[in-house]
């Protein structure tokens, strides 16, 4: 079985969890989360957002509310038919894309802002994934990606 539906069946898998997980988030969450994103969004004009890794939505569901076309991308169907089911619940309309964080399925030049959360720590090449990302960004647009140190128990860690 190649990596990349290692990585897929992982999180189809996962999904069912993961979801419940998110679904369950409160507003306060997603408000705080709108207040960290408004200065990087203030300054330029930000149309078009690519969520690459999207999972369920949440980041998608943040960027939607503030005002923005966003595109979600993720490998993985389980957690895109998660984010569809939160589509349809919310009225909401997102374009969904079934694709690879290191090989998107865009045109260059083609999104305004590309946002990542809790991505990079799972891609097999995270500098390829960067990369793409550059590609379908315009100029003078802007990467966000934000993630952590998920599984590293050492204590320099905490």
């Amino acid at each position: 079985m190649q990596t990349k539906e290692v990585i897929a069946g992982y999180w189809d898998l996962r999904s069912k969890s993961y979801g419940r997980g998110v679904v369950a988030s409160k507003d306060e969450e997603r408000e705080i989360w709108k207040r960290c994103l408004a200065p990087f969004l203030a300054e330029r004009d930000v149309f078009k957002a690519l969520d690459v890794g999207a999972g369920t939505g949440f980041l998608s569901f943040v960027l939607h509310d503030m005002g923005l076309d966003v595109t979600s991308v993720d490998l993985s169907a389980g957690m895109l038919s998660f984010a569809n089911d939160a589509c349809i619940h919310q009225k909401r309309d997102l374009g969904l894309c079934l694709a690879d964080a290191e090989s998107l399925p865009f045109q260059s030049l083609s999104f305004d802002l590309v946002t990542s959360r809790h991505l990079l720590w799972t891609l097999p090449d995270p500098a390829r994934a960067i990369a793409e990302w550059m590609r379908v960004l315009c100029p003078g647009g802007r990467i966000i990606a934000v993630d952590g140190n998920w599984f590293d128990p050492t204590p320099s860690s905490w």
